[in-house]
C-alpha cells in the first residue's frame, strides 16, 4: 500500500479504521441511479409543495413559542430573557428526510425560569385559539412529555426541554454539552433528538450519501414492519446510526455501495451487546457538579452461557446514541424481535449483496423492499391473529387511547406471551403489526374505531387467555391513569379478539406494508365466533 493510502487510512472516521477506501466505479454510480428511481416511485420524497407547508407550520409554531414564552415572562413578573423559548427540529426533519406523510417532530427550548408544568398547562390554551390547529393533546405524563397535534392537518409533536440558566436569544451550539448541567433527565431526552441527529451528520464522512442509503433502508425496514420502537424494532435514529457506522466503514462508497454493505456487515454482526455494540464515537462519562445523574452507556460484561441476563443486559443489540449522554437506542428490542430482525437482514443480504447480483437491474431494488404479506397467509403471512380494537366516542379520545395501547403493547402483552415453537418455522410465534388500522366498531357503540393486530405462529390450543386478561387489567390501570377524564365518561373502549385469518375483512386481508392504514376503506368485522376480552 503507499504511503499516501497510509496517511488516509490513519484518518479514520469511528471508533476502528474504515474496512475499505474504495470509490464507486461507473458500473457503482449507475447502479445508484437506478436505486434512486425505484426509491422516486415506490418511497418518494416530499415534493417542492409538501416541503414548503412544512415550512410554513414549523415557522407558525416557532413564532407561537417565541409570543407565547414572552407572555408567560409578562404574566409571572419575570425578566424576558429568563423565559426566552426557542422551537429547533428533531430527528428525521432535521436531517433532512422527509416524505408526503411525515410529521414534524421538534423541542422547545426555554429559559430557567420556565418549569414543564407551565408549559404543559398554559401553551396548549394559546394553541388552541388558533383555527389551524387540532386534536390538541398535551401528555405531560410520558417518560418523553409530549404535545401532539394537528397544525394545517399535518402531524406535530412538540417536546420541551428547560435549561438549568436564562436562554439569551437563540441556541447557538445545542452540541455543548454544558446544556445538560443541572438539566433533569426528561429535559435531557427531549434535547438530546437535537444534539444526536446533529451528533450523526458530525460523524459521517458524506452526508450526502449517507442520506441515501439511508432513504433507502428506511424504505425497506417499513416495507417489512420493523420500523418501530414501539413494538420492539427499530426506530428511525437506530437505523440512521447503524447506517452511519457502515458509511464509516466505507467512507468513499456510494449510495448503492453503502446499501450492499449494510446487508452483508449486519447480515453476520456479533449483536452481543458485550461485544458487538454498534458505535459512531467514544463518549466519556463528565465528571463535576450537575453531570453525575447524567449516565453514559457501558456494555455489560461478557456472559457465559450458563449466565442468566441482567437488567443491564436485557436487550439482545446496543446501537448507541453519539451525544452525550450515550444511550443504547434499541434498548426496547425484545429476543423475538430480534430474530425477526435477524430473519430480515438475512433475507436483504440474500437478494441484494450476493455475488453475481445485477444492481443495474429495477427488480433487485424492488425485490429488496417487497412488502410484507402479513395478513396473506398463502403469501407467507400469519394464519391466527389476536386482533386488539380501540374503540372512541371522539376522534380525540380515540386517538389518545390507541397511541396508548400501541405503546403497552409490547410491555404488557408480548412479554406476557407463554413460550412456543411456531408452528411454521419460517416465522417467529408473536410478531405484531407496525401500525393501527381503521375499521368499523363492530358493536357500532363508536363512530372512531381502529384495530391493532399480532400475528399469531403457535401449536393449536395454546391457551393465551390468560396473557391477554393479564394485558387488559394492567392496560386498564394505565387507562384509568394516563385518560382519567377520557375513562370516567366512558370515552373509549378496547378489546381483544381472537380472530382466523379467513374472518379477516376483505379490507385488512389486502394490506401489506405499501399501503397505508389512512387509505384503507372502513370495513365490518363481525365475527361472533371468535372470542372476546373486554375492557370494563
Amino acid at each position: 500500500m503507499s504511503v499516501g493510502n497510509d496517511r488516509q487510512r490513519q484518518q479514520q472516521w469511528g471508533v476502528s479504521p474504515p474496512v475499505s477506501l474504495s470509490k464507486p466505479s461507473a458500473k457503482d454510480i449507475a447502479a445508484a441511479e437506478v436505486m434512486k428511481e425505484v426509491l422516486a416511485d415506490e418511497a418518494p420524497e416530499a415534493n417542492d409543495e409538501e416541503r414548503q407547508l412544512h415550512r410554513t407550520v414549523f415557522e407558525l409554531m416557532s413564532r407561537l413559542v417565541s409570543e407565547w414564552g414572552r407572555e408567560y415572562a409578562f404574566s409571572a413578573g419575570f425578566e424576558e430573557a429568563d423565559c426566552h423559548c426557542q422551537l429547533m427540529a428533531i430527528g428525521s426533519a432535521r436531517l433532512g428526510l422527509q416524505d408526503p406523510s411525515s410529521d414534524i417532530d421538534c423541542v422547545v427550548v426555554a429559559g430557567h425560569k420556565v418549569t414543564r408544568d407551565a408549559f404543559f398547562n398554559l401553551f396548549p390554551v394559546k394553541l388552541s385559539e388558533w383555527n389551524d390547529i387540532s386534536n390538541l393533546n398535551p401528555v405531560p405524563q410520558a417518560a418523553v412529555p409530549v404535545i401532539k397535534m394537528k397544525c394545517m392537518d399535518v402531524d406535530v409533536d412538540v417536546l420541551f426541554c428547560g435549561l438549568a440558566h436564562p436562554l439569551d436569544g437563540p441556541l447557538l451550539d445545542p452540541s455543548d454539552d454544558n446544556l445538560l448541567c443541572d438539566m433533569d433527565d426528561k429535559s435531557a431526552r427531549s434535547i438530546n433528538g437535537v444534539r444526536v441527529s446533529d451528533a450523526i451528520k458530525a460523524c459521517v464522512p458524506n452526508f450526502d450519501h449517507f442520506l441515501g442509503a439511508l432513504r433507502m433502508i428506511r424504505a425497506w425496514a417499513r416495507r417489512r414492519g420493523i420500523y418501530s420502537n414501539a413494538l420492539g424494532y427499530l426506530g428511525g435514529v437506530s437505523w440512521a446510526i447503524l447506517v452511519a457506522r457502515v458509511c464509516q466503514l466505507f467512507p468513499n462508497m456510494g449510495p448503492s455501495q453503502l446499501v450492499v454493505r449494510f446487508f452483508r456487515v449486519y447480515s453476520r454482526w456479533n449483536w452481543d451487546p458485550s461485544e458487538g455494540a454498534v458505535i459512531l464515537c467514544h463518549s466519556e462519562q463528565r465528571s463535576g457538579d450537575g453531570f453525575q445523574h447524567h449516565k453514559v452507556w457501558c456494555p455489560p460484561p461478557k456472559r457465559t452461557t450458563m449466565d442468566q441476563p441482567t437488567v443491564a443486559s436485557a436487550s439482545p443489540m446496543a446501537v448507541i446514541t453519539p451525544a452525550y449522554p450515550s444511550m443504547n437506542s434499541t434498548f426496547g428490542v425484545t429476543s423475538m424481535t430480534m430474530e425477526t430482525l435477524k430473519r430480515e437482514l438475512e433475507r436483504g443480504a440474500s437478494i441484494i449483496s450476493t455475488k453475481g447480483v445485477n444492481l443495474s437491474s429495477r427488480a433487485s431494488w424492488e425485490s429488496l423492499i417487497e412488502p410484507l404479506h402479513f395478513f396473506q397467509f398463502d403469501q407467507g403471512g400469519y394464519k391466527q391473529f389476536l386482533q386488539i380494537e380501540i374503540g372512541g366516542a371522539s376522534e380525540l379520545s380515540h386517538k389518545s387511547a390507541e397511541g396508548l395501547v400501541n405503546s403497552k403493547l409490547k410491555p404488557l402483552l408480548l412479554r406476557k406471551m407463554p413460550e412456543a415453537v411456531p408452528e411454521d418455522h419460517s416465522k417467529v410465534p408473536y410478531r405484531a403489526w407496525t401500525g393501527a388500522m381503521s375499521i368499523e366498531d363492530p358493536c357500532r357503540e363508536y363512530p372512531y374505531c381502529s384495530a391493532l393486530f399480532v400475528g399469531l405462529s403457535i401449536p393449536v390450543g395454546m391457551d393465551l387467555r390468560p396473557a391477554v386478561r393479564e394485558f387488559m387489567e394492567r392496560l386498564g390501570i394505565e387507562l384509568a391513569t394516563q385518560m382519567p377524564e377520557y375513562k370516567a365518561g366512558g370515552m373509549f373502549d378496547v378489546r381483544v379478539r381472537h380472530v382466523p385469518s379467513a374472518s379477516l375483512p376483505d379490507s385488512v386481508r389486502s394490506v401489506t406494508c405499501k399501503r397505508k392504514a389512512a387509505d384503507l376503506p372502513d370495513d365490518a368485522t363481525n365475527d361472533d365466533a371468535t372470542k372476546r376480552v373486554r375492557l370494563t
